[in-house]
């Protein structure tokens, strides 16, 4: 989230900082996101917080880039906002200030920083947030 919102704030520079930090679709999928955004002229304001996490599975054994790791996590989003080119929000006002992702880490041991995220998705169960 970090990494992401600093390249959201940032215009889209330092996009390929995404890189070792999820595995390679998510990572281009993520960088199309934010050049689109830069074209656009959309900034991001704020910074988001997890407010919850609850471990869902663990699997000492998967193979590379297999989920080792899935987690629950509620996201705040309260304090974030989207600016268009002219520095009008264009979040909407239906947009709830929380919302619960599943997010899975699959092993990498060439990089430098063991798990990567394999997959991250909007949770539609209850109970995270």
């Amino acid at each position: 989230m970090e990494v992401s919102e600093a390249v959201l704030s940032s215009g889209g520079e330092g996009a390929e900082r995404i890189d070792d930090l999820v595995v390679p679709e998510i990572a281009e999928r993520e960088k199309a996101s934010y050049a689109a955004s830069a074209a656009d002229g959309r900034t991001l304001t704020g910074r988001s917080s997890i407010s919850a996490a609850t471990l869902q599975y663990f699997e000492p054994h998967a193979s590379a880039n297999e989920p080792v790791v899935k987690i629950y996590v509620c996201v705040d989003f309260s304090d974030v906002d989207v600016l268009d080119q002219d520095g009008n929000s264009i979040v909407s006002a239906s947009r709830p200030p929380r919302i619960p992702f599943e997010v899975s880490f699959g092993r990498d041991i060439t990089l430098d920083i063991p798990l990567r995220i394999v997959a991250n998705d909007v949770w539609a169960g209850a109970g995270v947030c």
